[in-house]
């Protein structure tokens, strides 16, 4: 196959199947009568696969050592823990967001940053990242708690003193 077919069948521009070759990540054959390159299968697979660990946002570097160490599996499970724990991450900021508007017009704006403030702070310390990982390690855990997060007062009469050691 030629680079114009492996263009078609990756989605890939040209410019960016000649750099992955410049970068090792790929070791195409010349055809010994025109040298051009001679796309076989699994190029177009290898292709693909760098593709969509570049959309995962793995770096060329990182991509070239998990060939190299043929690691791509235990590269995914690594990459796969830390989308999860960004996304839990985003979800306990846009919990906070969605709570900050629903309280906004209902008190002092003042009154309503502090007890945020107050929160986070329970949050990010050894009690509250105690709390975040039990809740993590059951089958629902981040959902519910974070359906428990939008209600500021719940947690803090009824879930929070369930959880902390006196």
């Amino acid at each position: 196959m030629t680079i114009k077919d492996a263009e078609k069948l990756t989605g890939l521009t040209l410019k960016s199947i000649r750099y992955y070759e410049e970068k090792g990540l790929i070791n195409i054959e010349r055809n010994e009568e025109n040298d051009y390159r001679n796309y076989t299968e699994e190029d177009i697979e290898r292709l693909k696969l760098i593709k969509v660990l570049r959309y995962l946002d793995f770096s060329i570097e990182d991509i070239s050592l998990m060939f190299k160490n043929d690691n791509v599996k235990e590269s995914l499970t690594e990459k796969s823990k830390v989308l999860e724990k960004e996304s839990s991450n985003y979800l306990e900021k846009q919990s906070i967001c969605e709570s900050l508007l629903k309280d906004y017009k209902k008190k002092k704006f003042t009154d309503v940053i502090n007890d945020y403030s107050e929160t986070i702070e329970f949050l990010e310390s050894e009690d509250g990242k105690a709390v975040k990982n039990e809740f993590k390690e059951k089958s629902f855990a981040n959902m519910l708690f974070m359906t428990a997060f939008r209600n500021l007062t719940f947690i803090k009469t009824e879930v929070l003193p369930l959880f902390v050691k006196k």
